[in-house]
């Protein structure tokens, strides 16, 4: 990789980490009023969550992260079929830590979202965002 491919891959980077900051943010609000206000089922808050977090993500990486030139249908489909196995993944990790490890909430949440994070970025740059 020349230099200037890598100075584009950590800007990307760099985008993509404060577009998913935006995300988690909406994320936890999602999840905490979930689970504090409604007394709910930290998965079902969790995965509810992580969908807001989805929507808010794909409009900011199709427009200011990854400035993609590929349809927003065809974006947007990839990007669905990402968020799902995002979604199965963040809610396994959950299920693995809050109900095998007996972990807080809130710590699962957290590592659960540091693993989906880096999936995520592999398969925006890769998949997702990438011209055909």
């Amino acid at each position: 990789m020349d230099k200037k491919s890598l100075v584009n891959v950590i800007g990307e980077f760099v985008r993509f980490t404060g577009v998913g900051v935006l995300s988690t943010l909406c994320h936890y609000a999602v999840f905490g009023f979930g689970i504090a206000i409604l007394e709910g089922h930290t998965v079902f808050w969790s995965v509810a969550g992580s969908m807001v977090g989805a929507i808010i993500g794909y409009t900011l990486n199709y427009l200011f992260t990854f400035k993609s030139n590929i349809s927003i249908l065809s974006g947007g489909l990839r990007y669905f079929v990402m968020v799902l196995i995002g979604i199965a993944l963040n809610g396994l990790f959950m299920s693995f830590f809050t109900y095998v490890f007996i972990i807080n909430a809130w710590i699962a949440q957290i590592i659960s979202t540091a693993i989906v994070f880096f999936f995520n970025f592999a398969m925006s740059k890769l998949w997702v965002f990438k011209a055909a």
